[in-house]
């Protein structure tokens, strides 16, 4: 009586001690209050709360202490303020948090190891899930294209059954907003043993994949709190691309951060541009499916797009390369069916502008997301959103904004609520 034993076991953990009483929770906003000490279990540790004391155990039930937490609750606070919905806000925070995580590696002492690391890397390995895996295709496209190094993204429950070939001169980056995504940790895991270098990309410094990690690199989003990641999105793009900046700079002596540096502002003229979306509801909500078209890193902008549209309006959709339509998928593409094109990058506007072309003669609606005002002028265009140019290889960190907001009027439009949908957690703490 009077008592509560605990034991962590594969999920994350963490006790509250404080005037009011003790308390535990899987995360630290869920009883973060101040004034109180917060203190988590590290696997297979075991707690017991009794009479007001804490007192931490081992395996072998021998007496350890807790590890210490700190929590900014002003920062980590969960109220709305004047925002209908937690996604809104979000997403109206996002130019702050790209701001706050774009890293000048090479110049912070914080990273002198992790600098080390990527001056012997060859070749780069990613593992994530959902949202995080494609900010981890993002990258791969910056990486590639800025410093020209090798790099394979995984589905992280695909990784770790795959048999992985992990060789002397490959680093390993694991992107997770939570730190404790089971299958990314398991992939993380995998990854270690088999002797690469881990990185973790995190929002949570107290996770379980930064104690798993060799290398961390925060994203500083903040606490997020809708189900669908827009924030936390756009941080791990930021930190993923100033790894580009710097691979590109210790590799081939090429890359500035100037260009990663523009881009809170740009995001913040992206987003208002953006706001045209609401226009667009009520021809997404009477269609049975939508098809999200791009190339290169506007194909990746085109995944996250198509996963926020499904995960808050339930609506069915895919996100293609623009190239692959005609291999079957256009079979699909009707008068009811909205097709949303992006397209950044200069080289391969006309290449997209030919399956645009395709989709528009089988009678779809085409909504355009681009920077070039000729393109959006064409007759095959049914509405577009214009956002403003930067480097081609960020430029997933403007195009997706629109495509967050689309996701989020038309799942107003359905009668949802865009921050808790149906069947899905925030964090996927099993496999």
């Amino acid at each position: 009586p009077q008592s509560l034993v605990l034991a962590r076991g594969g999920s994350p953990l963490v006790v509250g001690e404080s005037a009011a009483g003790l308390f535990a929770a899987s995360d630290v906003p869920a009883i973060a209050a101040s004034g109180m000490k917060l203190m988590a279990l590290r696997e297979g540790e075991l707690a017991r709360l009794q009479a007001g004391r804490v007192r931490f155990f081992d395996r072998e039930l021998r007496p350890v202490e807790g590890e210490a937490l700190v929590c900014d609750v002003a920062r980590e606070g969960v109220e709305k303020g004047e925002y209908a919905h937690f996604m809104q806000k979000e997403m109206k925070e996002i130019p702050a948090v790209m701001a706050r995580s774009v890293l000048d590696l090479l110049s912070d002492a914080r990273y002198t190891a992790l600098v080390a690391a990527l001056g012997r890397a060859k070749r780069i390995q990613m593992v994530a899930c959902g949202t995080a895996y494609h900010s981890a295709l993002c990258a791969k496209y910056a990486i590639e294209s800025l410093a020209r190094i090798p790099t394979e993204v995984y589905i992280a429950s695909e990784y770790r059954y795959a048999r992985p070939i992990v060789q002397r001169d490959t680093l390993v980056f694991a992107v997770s907003q939570s730190g404790e995504t089971a299958d990314t940790l398991a992939a993380a895991s995998l990854a270690r043993e088999l002797g690469a270098p881990v990185v973790a990309v995190t929002n949570v410094p107290y996770s379980s994949l930064t104690r798993l990690a060799h290398f961390v690199l925060p994203t500083d989003a903040g606490r997020e709190v809708a189900v669908a990641a827009t924030k936390s999105f756009s941080a791990q793009l930021c930190v993923l691309y100033s790894v580009a900046v710097a691979l590109a700079r210790i590799k081939r002596g090429v890359g500035e951060l100037a260009s990663l540096t523009a881009l809170p502002l740009l995001a913040d003229r992206a987003q208002a541009a953006g706001s045209a979306v609401g226009a667009w509801t009520a021809h997404f909500c009477r269609a049975k499916s939508v098809y999200f078209i791009g190339r290169g890193q506007d194909y990746c902008a085109a995944l996250e797009g198509s996963l926020k549209l499904k995960e808050i309006s339930y609506l069915p959709g895919e996100g293609y390369p623009a190239g692959e339509l005609k291999h079957g998928t256009l079979a699909l593409v009707d008068d009811v069916t909205p097709v949303v094109a992006v397209m950044t990058g200069r080289a391969l506007a006309e290449k997209t502008m030919n399956a645009v072309h395709e989709v528009y003669a089988r009678g779809a609606k085409v909504f355009l997301i681009t920077p070039f005002a000729r393109y959006a002028a064409r007759e095959e265009v049914f509405s577009s959103v214009l956002i403003p140019a930067c480097e081609e290889a960020f430029s997933p960190a403007l195009s997706v904004l629109p495509l967050q907001q689309l996701a989020y009027c038309v799942a107003l439009a359905r009668g949802n609520d865009p921050d808790k949908p149906r069947n899905l957690a925030k964090s996927v703490t099993v496999e």
